[in-house]
Order: C-alpha cells, then sequence, then structure tokens
C-alpha cells in the first residue's frame, strides 16, 4: 500500500514538474530588445496579467514610459534614434521592477541589475568599443589583500593583458594618461 502511494505521489509530482517546464518555455519566441532599420529599438516584456508596465533607462526619453499592451499580452514600446552607445533598461510590470527576460545580457550597479544592448553601425564607433571582438584578451582576477590602513581584508580587481601568464616583457602597469610622481608617465623606463 504504501509503495503504491509512493509512486503515485512520484506520477503526480513528475507529471506537475513536465507542465511547469513547458511554462517556461512558452514565450521564448519574443524578440527583445529588436534593434529596427531606422535607428529605433523596440522592447517588449509579455505580461498578459499586468494592469500596468512601463520602461525606464538611459535609451528612454525621459525618467519613465508607458508600454503598450498587444492583443497576445506582450507590452512593446519603441525608442528614438539611438546613437551608437551601450544602453540599459528595465521594466516595472504592476509597479515590481524587472529585468528583461528575453534578453540576457546584464549589467549591475549598486542595488540593482539592468538589461542592456550596443548599438554600433560601424567599426570604431562608440557602440562598437563595449563589443567582443576576436582579438587576444587579457584576464580579470579578484583577489584579496591586508589593508593595514583599514585593519580588514579588502578584495581588488587586476588586470593582466593577454600572455601575461606566458611570461616575457609585459608593458607597464601605469595607467594612460594618469598623472605620475616626478612627471613620469606611462612611457617611462
Amino acid at each position: 500500500m504504501k509503495r503504491t502511494a509512493l509512486s503515485l505521489t512520484a506520477f503526480i509530482f513528475g507529471l506537475s514538474c513536465m507542465f511547469a517546464q513547458q511554462a517556461i518555455f512558452e514565450h521564448q519566441n519574443i524578440v527583445s530588445p529588436q534593434q529596427n532599420a531606422d535607428g529605433t529599438v523596440t522592447l517588449r516584456l509579455h505580461a498578459p496579467n499586468a494592469q500596468k508596465v512601463e520602461v525606464t533607462g538611459d535609451c528612454i526619453d525621459g525618467y519613465r514610459k508607458q508600454m503598450a499592451k498587444g492583443d497576445d499580452g506582450t507590452w512593446t514600446f519603441t525608442t528614438q534614434p539611438l546613437a551608437p552607445e551601450l544602453y540599459s533598461y528595465r521594466f516595472y510590470a504592476d509597479g515590481v521592477e524587472m529585468q528583461d527576460p528575453a534578453n540576457w545580457h546584464r549589467s549591475r550597479d549598486v542595488r540593482s541589475f539592468m538589461s542592456t544592448f550596443i548599438i554600433s553601425k560601424e567599426e570604431g564607433d562608440c557602440g562598437y568599443l563595449y563589443g567582443n571582438h576576436n582579438v587576444p584578451h587579457g584576464n580579470i582576477q579578484q583577489v584579496w589583500y591586508d589593508s593595514k590602513t583599514l585593519g580588514m581584508q579588502r578584495r581588488m580587481s587586476i588586470y593582466t593583458p593577454a600572455g601575461y601568464e606566458k611570461g616575457g616583457r609585459q608593458p607597464d602597469s601605469h595607467g594612460q594618461g594618469r598623472s605620475h610622481d616626478c612627471g613620469n608617465d606611462q612611457r617611462a623606463r
């Protein structure tokens, strides 16, 4: 009897998981953000039960803009034509802050995440500089160190250029355009 009840419970649980998985993937065909030929970008959020959806970000002219609800429950907003740049945005569905579930590109500030997209029209423009290109890349490592001044451990990021691990001559660690003691700059040896 116990074995039958346990088997039946496991079957019902498995069946419910199958339907939950289907619900997750039902609306994955939404394209957001969509870069349009006229330089605008269309943002979309499928939220059929929402009463009000707004969008905000640096690609929006103003603080928050109301999105328009379509017959299928998908809310849309189209920006003005945008210059080449990295842009960020977020949605508010009935006042709840959220990222774009159709866009996996994110940036993080101190308190929250934003969805992002890049506009680039030609090589070398501002948007192009944010892209990932087929060039040698270095590494960023997070390391901990003892801060004698603060009396605690702190974390810092260290960038090492491509090929650093192999040894050999590396560029100076001076930053470009920084002021250095005794009038030295990044070219000083």
